[in-house]
């Protein structure tokens, strides 16, 4: 008789617990800024950590190529993602909202706010990839009470220093593997940018340079152009921004992700970025097999370590 009565003890604990916990899988219209943006969260558990991946660009969304490394991931975190204004279905549904950086910041707390008040969390995890560490680390130094930690991953953090290091790069790998077309574009590139066609050869001509296959489809000429219009005052800002003088110190836990092949997001900067940061934490994740474009380019170590900070913060 007792053995029984333990047994369904047992099982209505399981019960409970099992109820407790619930998948989630959202895709929400949600009032930001004063217009109609996109924000999704997926997860296996709505008890996990939850984290936000501020998407690169600026303009373009995360929604496709996150699902090379999502799968894993939501079976350790509540993953929130965020169509920026300008981006993806935000774009479709609000396609003649304002735009400007001091916008985007501002956005970007409200997004911040609106997750944890829906799974009722006190903090996250942030993560700021490329364009999205300008968004990402601003908000980082303003609110750390709200961050289990900072994650910046191929984080833009000089863009003045970051592009004359990538220019004098370059340059050396044209003299050293000749190619007709590269010699004349990249002797065209001003610095600072000038106009999209300077940075549209830098761009190009580093992911051919970095080993990318097929660079001009990678990196198409009229993307850049219909992308300027918009976004090239936007980024020209952006990259007038020197974290390395304005930031010294981040009062949450700090993780970078860098790569020795992203000459976009000059790997050294953000390198002496980390090194001039003082923190509770830090710690520099390498990853020897990619260009700029991490979570793509090496998708299972990209999620490995996510799981790996989930478990150092709080196990």
């Amino acid at each position: 008789m007792k053995r029984s009565r333990i047994i369904v003890i047992i099982a209505l604990i399981v019960s409970s617990f099992c109820l407790a916990q619930k998948k989630v899988k959202t895709h929400e219209g949600v009032r930001i800024g004063g217009i109609k943006q996109w924000i999704g969260a997926n997860s296996t558990n709505d008890q996990l950590p939850l984290l936000l991946f501020i998407h690169g660009g600026p303009g373009f969304s995360s929604r496709s190529y996150s699902k090379s490394f999502m799968k894993e991931v939501r079976r350790h975190y509540i993953v929130a993602q965020w169509d920026q204004r300008g981006a993806g279905i935000t774009e479709a549904w609000s396609p003649d909202a304002e735009i400007s950086l001091d916008i985007l910041m501002k956005d970007t707390e409200e997004v911040v706010t609106y997750l944890l008040k829906k799974f009722k969390k006190d903090k996250l995890l942030l993560v700021g990839f490329s364009w999205g560490n300008i968004l990402g680390l601003n908000y980082a130094t303003k609110h750390p009470e709200n961050l289990h930690a900072y994650i910046s991953v191929s984080g833009l953090t000089n863009g003045a220093v970051s592009e004359e290091g990538n220019l004098l790069w370059l340059k050396e790998q044209v003299a050293k593997k000749p190619n007709g077309m590269a010699n004349q574009e990249v002797d065209k590139i001003q610095l600072p940018f000038n106009t999209w066609t300077d940075l549209y050869y830098m761009r190009k001509w580093s992911a051919y340079y970095s080993g990318v296959k097929n660079a001009e489809h990678t990196f198409p000429k009229q993307l850049f152009q219909d992308w300027a219009d918009l976004w090239m005052p936007i980024f020209l800002k952006a990259e007038e921004i020197n974290h390395s003088s304005t930031i010294t110190e981040l009062k949450c836990p700090y993780f970078s992700f860098l790569s020795r092949l992203d000459h976009v997001a000059n790997y050294e900067e953000g390198e002496s970025f980390f090194n001039g940061l003082k923190t509770p934490d830090k710690q520099l994740i390498w990853f020897d097999k990619s260009t700029h474009e991490i979570p793509t380019d090496e998708p299972e170590k990209f999620s490995s370590e996510l799981i790996k900070i989930k478990d150092f913060l709080f196990n």
